[in-house]
Order: structure tokens, then C-alpha cells, then sequence
């Protein structure tokens, strides 16, 4: 494993973990509130800044935060240019209400293409879904992955699967 990804991978742990270490709190301060807590697979496909975008992610609620542990990638479909990638965990605020969520976050990542090395970089995304039932819901996923290599980014018609309400 080269140096900069075994570095990206300490980053995302660590940062993946104190969030996580600190969502019992967060929930019992908002245990009045509406939108409450969620666990949920984040799945879709759309149109990218090199093509074709796609993103997956699990994502966890705890009104108001979210964390998303994501994967994000743009590239094209048939004629074999550059495709891009990121993988990263985001940390963000999300407005729950109990037919959807309106969320933006951001966080650290590590980027690569078909063509590129590793770098570590800033993923962000903004996201607005509708749930169609306590385990579904449709909705649209933007993300940009900020980076010293080749920013890219893409918005998808994404579905959620999950404890959503």
C-alpha cells in the first residue's frame, strides 16, 4: 500500500470515528425533535462532469447530523477517456421532516482515476429525498470531489433503502 493511501485511510478512520463515538449525545439532545434517527443505503446514477456519474454511500442520521461513508465516480461510457473516482466520509447537517431529508456535508477523502495516482481530497454533497415509505425513498445526490489532480462532480437520481423514518 503506497504511503498517501495508507495516510488517507488512518485520516478517514479517525475522522469516521469521533463522529460516530459522539452520536449518542447528539441524539439525546434532540430527542424532541422531528426527523429523530436513521440508518440507510444510498444508491444512484446520473450525469457527471466526465460523463457518467454514480454514487453509493451508507449513510447515519442523528437529527440534525449526518455521517455518510461514500463512494463517488464520474467517467465516460464508451469512447475510454479518463474516469474519476473518490471514496470518503462526510460529515454534514441534514432537515428531516418525516416525508424527506434535505442534507449538505463534506469531509476527506482519497481520489484516483484510470490515469492518476491517489490524492487525498474534499468531498462534498448536497442531497434532497423523498420517502415514499418508512424503508424507501427517491430523490436527487449532487456531489464535487475538491482536489489538487482533477476536481470532478455529477448530480444523480438516487434511492435510499433503510430506516428512514
Amino acid at each position: 500500500m503506497p504511503p498517501r493511501a495508507r495516510t488517507a485511510a488512518v485520516l478517514i478512520w479517525l475522522v469516521g470515528f469521533l463522529p460516530l463515538s459522539a452520536a449518542p449525545l447528539a441524539a439525546q439532545d434532540v430527542a424532541g425533535q422531528d426527523g429523530g434517527d436513521g440508518a440507510w443505503l444510498t444508491g444512484g446514477i446520473g450525469k457527471g462532469t466526465e460523463g457518467i456519474a454514480a454514487v453509493a454511500g451508507v449513510n447515519v442520521a442523528s437529527a440534525p447530523h449526518i455521517v455518510s461513508f461514500r463512494t463517488a465516480t464520474t467517467g465516460p461510457v464508451l469512447d475510454g477517456g479518463e474516469t474519476f473516482w473518490d471514496a470518503g466520509i462526510l460529515y454534514g447537517r441534514a432537515l428531516r421532516w418525516p416525508e424527506g431529508l434535505a442534507a449538505a456535508s463534506a469531509g476527506v477523502g482519497v481520489m484516483g482515476g484510470h490515469r492518476t495516482d491517489d490524492h487525498l481530497s474534499v468531498p462534498v454533497a448536497a442531497r434532497v429525498s423523498w420517502h415514499l415509505t418508512s424503508w424507501l425513498g427517491l430523490g436527487a445526490y449532487g456531489f464535487v470531489n475538491i482536489n489538487q489532480e482533477q476536481p470532478f462532480g455529477g448530480v444523480t437520481l438516487s434511492m435510499e433503502l433503510g430506516l428512514l423514518r
